[in-house]
């Protein structure tokens, strides 16, 4: 079964739920601001738990990158609600941008201490690419 959904008009941020492979694939459409990125992220890992999703394809390349009181949210808040599902994988589809990827890359550098290697995070410039690494061995 497949769900698609847009969440709630205060965000930019839509998704996409396939059960049948235990994925979902979640995007931001644009900018937002914290309170709506929060609530966003809050609500994808709350469908990852309820949903026993394993595999994740978070599409933020056209989200600029979250500012610095953000990215300790989403390390200390997100990341071990994250850690208490059934996640194994999340690809990141990251800008073509240098700098957002080097912030793409410190967040999912210190995901791994919150992790333990239970969830393996990748970051990617297309989204074939995420989709081969993330569905392989599925």
């Amino acid at each position: 079964m497949i769900y698609q959904y847009m969440l709630p008009s205060e965000t930019t941020l839509s998704y996409h739920l396939d059960l049948a492979r235990r994925t979902i694939f979640s995007g931001w459409r644009s900018q937002t601001e914290s309170e709506a990125y929060r609530g966003g992220m809050l609500q994808v890992a709350d469908l990852i738990s309820k949903n026993h999703i394993e595999y994740w394809l978070y599409n933020a390349s056209k989200f600029t990158a979250p500012d610095l009181s953000d990215q300790a949210w989403t390390l200390e808040v997100l990341g071990p609600l994250l850690a208490e599902t059934e996640l194994k994988k999340i690809a990141v589809l990251v800008p073509e941008d240098v700098f957002l990827q080097a912030v793409a890359e410190g967040v999912r550098s210190k995901a791994e201490n919150i992790f333990y290697g239970k969830i393996i995070m990748e970051n990617f410039l297309d989204q074939q690419s995420a989709e081969d690494w993330l569905l392989s061995g599925s």
